[in-house]
């Protein structure tokens, strides 16, 4: 439905742009590209899939960006429909998909999730792709919010991801992004809890080597 309307009904438009054969637009389905690729790559090459599929990927990341936002509209009724005042605050999910511009027109603050988690920088998966988080942040300045800020900038690492991270990145890596512009962020998490270890903070209060 979303690309009928984006198209114009034209199912011949949408073929030209997505080089396919459609016969209807009950055919056509979301794609999706990982960003995390060879960073051997050109910077761009990393980011976009193939040539072939460039229309295809840019609708896909336009639909999401518009329907996580109509997730949060729908939410936000709700809570004002419950007689919840509030400011209301939301955060992105992940690089490159939200659309910051139409989301602070919905809520009063909307902020970024920086997780640079340590699989992506040591062993056989390392990437040197924390530029993911940066983009972000231009996006941020771009949709011209009038704040740069982190809903859950990283302290602690979940179980899931088993590794190793230096104490002194959890130092290094915020100070790029204020060079970057960010202005403020919370810490995600402060202190160790059942999903997080390596927290500035243990579960029983003590401080540790992260503090």
């Amino acid at each position: 439905q979303w690309l009928k309307e984006k198209y114009n009904g034209d199912i011949e438009l949408l073929n030209r742009k997505w080089k396919d054969n459609y016969k209807s637009f009950a055919e056509p389905c979301l794609f999706f590209h990982e960003p995390y690729v060879n960073v051997n790559l050109p910077m761009a090459d990393r980011l976009l899939p193939h040539p072939d599929y460039y229309f295809r990927y840019a609708d896909s990341m336009e639909f999401i960006g518009w329907y996580g936002a109509e997730i949060v509209s729908a939410i936000k009724e709700s809570i004002r429909e419950a007689g919840i005042e509030v400011p209301l605050y939301v955060n992105g999910w992940s690089p490159l998909f939200q659309d910051f511009r139409r989301l602070s027109g919905i809520v009063d603050m909307v902020g970024v999730d920086i997780s640079p988690y340590g699989e992506y920088m040591q062993g056989e998966r390392i990437t040197e792709d924390e530029w993911l988080y940066i983009i972000d942040i231009a996006k941020l300045t771009n949709a011209d919010t009038g704040y740069l800020w982190s809903a859950e900038l990283q302290s602690g690492i979940p179980p899931s991801k088993q590794c190793y991270l230096p104490p002194g990145h959890f130092k290094y890596f915020p100070l790029v992004l204020m060079a970057y512009g960010l202005k403020g962020w919370n810490w995600y998490m402060l202190v160790n809890r059942d999903s997080r270890y390596n927290s500035p903070v243990d579960e029983w209060g003590r401080k540790n080597e992260y503090y």
